[in-house]
């Protein structure tokens, strides 16, 4: 290596920018406490309370990872999480109503049963997506 070259980028400190997440909860006060959970760890939240607001939002930009309730008030969550996945985000299915969910409707996507647990909340976008800023 010469005088002038500063090596491979990962040495230079700086930090990794927080994986992206798209919530879609229509529970105001569910939403509220997992963006504050998941902020607080470290991750980046945009918050969807329908299948139109989320749409929107992930034709905006990238995301690590979809959090999506299946049942919102304009539709059916499968529908973005189906989406998100082919953009290439990871997905996580929640809802009290797994049970009640047709066979295979969530094949491909990660689930979770509410309610949840912030800690188990956490734990279960980890397995998904590792920590905050680790490299994908």
């Amino acid at each position: 290596m010469g005088p002038h070259d500063i090596g491979p980028v990962s040495n230079l400190g700086l930090a990794m920018p927080a994986k992206r997440i798209l919530l879609v909860e229509d529970d105001f006060a569910v939403r509220s406490l997992f963006t504050l959970v998941l902020r607080r760890v470290g991750y980046s939240i945009d918050e969807a309370g329908t299948v139109a607001e989320a749409m929107v939002l992930l034709d905006a930009g990238p995301y690590d990872l979809a959090l999506v309730d299946w049942r919102v008030p304009d539709g059916d969550g499968l529908l973005v999480a189906d989406s998100a996945a082919q953009l290439g985000a990871e997905t996580i299915m929640m809802s009290g109503y797994l049970p009640e969910m047709p066979g295979g409707r969530a094949y491909g996507h990660e689930s979770v049963m509410k309610p949840i647990m912030p800690s188990e909340l956490v734990d279960a976008v980890r397995r998904v997506i590792g920590k905050p800023s680790e490299a994908g």
